[in-house]
């Protein structure tokens, strides 16, 4: 592949609008390319994305809270799959075909992994850009199935961010979450021997056990043997396969993780392993 190149430099924020410049604003648009999205996956894509997209240009700035956004996100998802939304039942069904009756594992890792960016998942873009035959690419691939929003995984970083912040009670439940992302491994493996579809995510699903173990070493659950480097390269390996699709400019130059799919548990993990290193 070719070599991975320097990102170009991040262009600067704009500056807000003001008062004049925000009365010609007439409305917003939600665009969002489908080459490589097929009408299963239109829902998850579309939603609750748009539902924040909404909140920040009909409502209040004082109502529009970064810090809350995902939990208040999860709650409008649960509202929009009651109005009929097909977002769940059809990432269920495209998993159901992956691995008939060999679900759990894959569902578990699925929740805390999302596909590349910035057009890395869309291959016969690349295979354009880089002046090679286009093909024509599958959809219901791990990478297709995963959603590009995490709310287990930004709720373990929360956790994390909380715990480190004074909250100890925080302790069990995030040695829960990580031993059962660490214990999911061998089950996703079991799974994927019997439906060959899974094979895609199996670097994932050992990325996110070396990540369960490095924070669970971190909270001060089952040290080994040399696990500071080993928990520092398995952080830092996760976090590459993220850079990867920095940006387009990144993408067109840079190898993508194996599956095309990226943890969404890393900045959880690093707030611990930060902690507890010297």
């Amino acid at each position: 592949p070719p070599p991975a190149v320097a990102d170009k430099p991040a262009e600067a924020p704009l500056p807000p609008l003001t008062d004049e410049q925000k009365s010609h604003v007439m409305g917003a648009e939600a665009a969002l390319w489908t080459e490589v999205v097929s009408p299963e996956m239109l829902d998850t894509r579309l939603w609750p994305r748009t539902a924040a997209l909404a909140e920040r240009f009909w409502s209040p700035a004082a109502q529009c809270n970064a810090a809350t956004l995902y939990p208040r996100l999860a709650i409008m998802e649960d509202r929009l799959d009651l109005l009929g939304l097909n977002a769940r039942t059809n990432t269920r069904h495209m998993l159901e075909r992956l691995a008939p009756g060999q679900t759990e594992a894959a569902s578990r890792l699925f929740s805390v992994v999302s596909p590349v960016r910035n057009y890395a998942h869309n291959h016969e873009f690349l295979q354009i850009r880089h002046k090679q035959t286009a093909t024509l690419q599958p959809l219901g691939t791990p990478a297709d199935i995963a959603s590009p929003d995490s709310f287990e995984a930004e709720n373990f970083n929360a956790l994390a961010q909380a715990f480190m912040s004074g909250h100890t009670e925080l302790r069990p439940e995030l040695e829960r979450l990580l031993t059962l992302w660490a214990n999911n491994n061998s089950a996703f493996e079991h799974a994927a021997a019997h439906n060959a579809a899974l094979t895609p995510a199996m670097a994932a699903s050992a990325q996110l056990a070396r990540l369960a173990r490095a924070g669970l070493a971190a909270l001060g659950t089952a040290h080994t043997l040399n696990w500071r480097e080993n928990a520092r390269e398995a952080l830092n390996d996760a976090k590459r396969g993220i850079a990867a699709s920095a940006s387009i400019h990144v993408v067109t130059n840079t190898p993508q993780p194996a599956g095309d799919l990226i943890q969404r548990i890393v900045p959880g993990v690093e707030i611990l392993l930060d902690q507890a290193m010297p």
